[in-house]
């Protein structure tokens, strides 16, 4: 590693980045990796850093030094893959701003796409740079990508003249991260570079992940608190609510902050506390999965407007889970019902988020684990119970209580999604029809006659065929009980009896309302 390359790097996150004074793990991720590129050599990366330490900037200067460089060694495109819709839209504003300073100040003229279920501005996967869902990665390496006529491979193509970046990569489930594997595994036997990049998987699941990989670059954040953020951890022995009823202590520590966080770990109880403060409180907000997409944006503008940097720094958030990621929000106070030691660490990363700030942090014991399961919440109390000093500001104090997680990649389904992707690419006469991104799949509430996306609610399959509440009360049906099920190929409504997955099924008008999503 020489000056040279040292000085790149610097300009890089200074001209790019805006960052005069990277973290020195920014700062060895890039010259590990352009020493690599250099060499001529495949490069495979991982990237352990916390939340709101610049994991991006690290990941993707690599690429951009290319522009200052004027040396396209690594690849003409970079693929940028996140797990959801709405963290691809976040990241496409924040990278559209680095490729806007690299064309006005470096002579380049680097375009930008974003590919997924809600925007589909590049199917072929061709722009310089490309912001997708995993989902449609996979499916764009399988040949099996939507609406691109008799053009398949081309997606493929574009893959293989990419560098691959696999980003919040803990976010996934056992069997995705048993896809993404295999996927890992095809693109650095094919010398494709490529990054898997987290915040918070623990260090077991982080090496299976990478095991059969040669000559992995590993840069994982050496600091402790850098951003001297101060956050006290409340273990609460009672549930946050029982028996319907927000309880005392929950509601004095709310009376008590300047603003808060309420997170729950389903959609019914953070429904049940929305209610109740709604009473109490005069700017409460409930933000959850339930929501058509137009109305969640709305929301969820709201809550940054509220709780964000710039924001009034009043009131009251209540949601789900999907605070973990994609909202860049601090509360001074935070309540949480107990969840996997991961989830906990990503929604505390929401209480005194930024430099210098103080919080508190109050941790419940739930009534019932549900939705996760026991072997991953029970062995997360137990720490607390016996840590209640935690510093969840602290890096390695969080490592410590991540790596108590048993996860670990279903070697089955390693297996099997490995020969699938292999197929997909061996036998190119016909399309893969056993390739599915998630192994959880769902059913689409449609709010309109006639079904469209934007007027449309997704509900995991098992609740639909779980919750006999569900089709009385959120669909309509006939009087025999059947449901209503929109038919693409007649583009008609018909009855039937059963759910299929990835079915859509007509809602009833009152099911939804703006201020509480889809109910039943």
């Amino acid at each position: 590693m020489d000056s040279t390359s040292r000085s790149l790097g610097l300009a890089v996150f200074r001209d790019i980045f805006g960052l005069s004074s990277p973290y020195d793990e920014q700062l060895e991720y890039f010259l590990s990796f352009w020493d690599r590129v250099e060499s001529g050599a495949a490069v495979t990366a991982v990237l352990r850093m916390p939340t709101g330490y610049g994991k991006t900037e690290a990941l993707i200067s690599p690429y951009f030094a290319q522009a200052l460089s004027k040396r396209w060694i690594l690849a003409p495109r970079l693929i940028y893959t996140l797990p959801t819709q709405a963290l691809c839209n976040q990241m496409l504003e924040r990278i559209s701003i680095y490729i806007e300073r690299a064309n006005r100040q470096f002579g380049t003229n680097l375009k930008r796409g974003i590919q997924h279920g809600g925007r589909s501005s590049d199917p072929y996967l061709m722009a310089d740079i490309v912001v997708t869902t995993f989902d449609q990665l996979l499916y764009a390496y399988g040949r099996c990508m939507k609406d691109i006529g008799d053009r398949p491979d081309i997606p493929a193509g574009s893959i293989s003249l990419s560098y691959v970046v696999f980003d919040e990569a803990h976010m996934y489930s056992a069997y995705t991260h048993a896809l993404t594997r295999a996927f890992i595994e095809i693109l650095s036997e094919s010398a494709i570079p490529v990054a898997l990049a987290t915040a918070t998987m623990p260090e077991n699941l982080l090496k299976q992940m990478i095991e059969r990989v040669p000559n992995v670059i590993s840069v994982e954040f050496k600091g402790t608190n850098p951003l001297n953020r101060n956050v006290h951890l409340n273990v609460v022995n009672d549930p946050l609510v029982h028996k319907g009823e927000l309880n005392s202590w929950a509601l004095t520590a709310l009376q008590e902050a300047n603003n808060a966080l309420v997170v729950c770990n389903t959609v019914s109880t953070a429904r049940t506390v929305y209610r109740q403060l709604s009473d109490r409180f005069p700017e409460v907000y409930l933000v959850h999965s339930r929501y058509k997409p137009p109305d969640r944006s709305i929301l969820e503008k709201n809550v940054v407007s509220a709780l964000g940097k710039e924001g009034s720094r009043k009131g009251i958030v209540v949601s789900t889970q999907v605070c973990e990621a994609g909202l860049d929000i601090s509360a001074d106070t935070m309540l949480t019902e107990c969840a996997p030691a991961d989830s906990l660490i990503q929604r505390s990363g929401r209480c005194a988020r930024w430099k210098g700030m103080s919080g508190r942090i109050f941790i419940a014991k739930p009534e019932t684990f549900a939705p996760y399961e026991d072997n991953y919440v029970q062995p997360t109390w137990d720490f607390l119970t016996k840590h209640r000093s935690l510093n969840l500001a602290d890096w390695q104090e969080t490592i410590a209580f991540l790596n108590i997680l048993p996860y670990a990649v279903d070697e089955i389904a390693a297996s099997e999604a490995l020969d699938e992707l292999y197929e997909a690419t061996l036998y190119a006469e016909s399309r893969p029809d056993r390739l599915s991104a998630r192994e959880e799949s769902f059913v689409t509430v449609a709010l309109t006659d006639r079904p469209s996306p934007d007027e449309s609610v997704n509900i995991p399959y098992s609740i639909a065929q779980g919750d006999p509440q569900f089709r009385r009360r959120a669909l309509e049906t006939d009087s025999k009980g059947n449901i209503r099920w929109w038919d693409f190929s007649d583009s008609e409504w018909k009855t039937r009896s059963m759910f299929e997955p990835y079915g859509v099924y007509k809602g009833k008008p009152g099911a939804y309302d703006l201020s509480e999503g889809l109910s039943w």
